[in-house]
This record gives C-alpha cells, sequence and structure tokens, in this order.
C-alpha cells in the first residue's frame, strides 16, 4: 500500500529541472522519500549521459517543493515511478496559476496513479 498527498509550493525550480532533463530524455524516474525528490533521466543507460537531480521535498523556510508533503509505502516510505516529462510540466505549468495545488497517488484498478487536483481563482466581471 503507498500513500501519497503534497501540496505543491516550489513548482517552478521542478518546471527548470524537468527542462534541463527533457534536453537528455522523453521520460524521467522520479523517486520520492520523506526528505527529498529525486529525478533520473536515462537511469538505465549505460553508453549514453544519465543526469540526476535532487530537491528537498518539504522545508519550513518554504526551499522545499512542496508546502505539506505525506509519503507513506511498504518500501521505507519510498515511492518510485516514471513519468512523461512534456505531461509533467503540463501539469506543473497549470499548477502554477492555482490557488492550491494538490498532488496525489491513487489506484486505480489494481495500479498507481499520480493525480494533480488543481483549484484556480476564477474572477467574474459584471457586464
Amino acid at each position: 500500500e503507498m500513500r501519497l498527498r503534497a501540496v505543491l509550493q516550489g513548482g517552478k525550480r521542478l518546471q527548470e529541472v524537468l527542462r534541463a532533463l527533457e534536453r537528455t530524455a522523453k521520460m524521467v524516474t522520479v523517486l520520492m522519500c520523506p526528505a527529498e525528490i529525486s529525478l533520473v533521466a536515462n537511469p538505465n543507460s549505460v553508453d549514453s549521459l544519465q543526469v540526476w537531480a535532487s530537491l528537498p521535498a518539504s522545508g519550513a523556510d518554504g526551499d522545499g517543493v512542496f508546502k505539506t508533503y505525506r509519503i507513506e509505502s511498504l518500501n521505507s516510505n519510498k515511492i518510485g515511478f516514471e513519468a512523461d516529462i512534456a505531461q509533467f510540466q503540463r501539469a506543473l505549468k497549470t499548477a502554477e496559476h492555482s490557488e492550491v495545488a494538490t498532488i496525489k497517488l491513487s489506484n486505480k484498478n489494481g495500479r498507481p496513479f499520480m493525480t494533480f487536483e488543481i483549484i484556480v481563482k476564477t474572477v467574474l466581471s459584471s457586464p
């Protein structure tokens, strides 16, 4: 059983890292643990460039990727998955203009899925 719930605060830093990784790969391996998030491009490559980046998961001083962060797993509270960099960037770009962006790990048909719940502020104008 895996659980993940996090409120995003450092989306721009994560986007910058993904932009750099996109130059070497289309997919990224994401390794999440209680203290940090690691992103790896070409993790299984022997003869091409491998790129690693690590960011603090959360922090009281606001320098972490998440404002609040709860992760649980049977694997020492570590969760790993592979993501399409372009799709990950699109979700983060949408979250950039939100009131609150929450990332959750959900289970669909016995498979884990990462979902973004993004709440945007709308301004209504009267005629």
